[in-house]
């Protein structure tokens, strides 16, 4: 599997996340801001090669096929294949670089500094 997507790899696959239906290329276009449609369509034949997702419909409209598509990988998989392959700080780093909650970062803040300081209670002077 991929260590890591790329920034547009992962914007496709939040979309597909964040769905309970297939959806298509044009789908997922009115779920971005700023992806082109060739970009969608590069980005969804690369991880249709890993296996990332899957073609789960395929309809026929005035001789246009549309193709719907699913993930294989949930969130929480790719999320702990990240951490457990020894990355957990890279996937920090990333986390708070996206997010803009400041509350959900005032919490990370407090909880790192109360591992801070369980680690230095830890320690002892010889």
């Amino acid at each position: 599997m991929k260590k890591f997507f790329t920034k547009k790899e992962y914007e496709i696959m939040n979309v597909l996340w964040d769905q309970e239906r297939p959806l298509s290329s044009a789908d997922i276009l009115e779920r971005t801001e700023g992806l082109p449609q060739s970009t969608i369509q590069v980005g969804l034949r690369k991880l249709l090669k890993e296996k990332l997702i899957e073609v789960k419909n395929v309809t026929i409209h005035t001789k246009v096929a549309t193709r719907e598509f699913s993930p294989t990988l949930s969130r929480e998989e790719y999320i702990g294949n990240l951490l457990g392959k020894g990355n957990s700080f890279r996937f920090a780093a990333q986390f708070i670089q996206k997010n803009e909650d400041k509350e959900e970062l005032d919490r990370l803040e407090k909880m790192i500094q109360e591992k801070k300081e369980e680690s230095l209670d830890g320690c002892t002077e010889v």
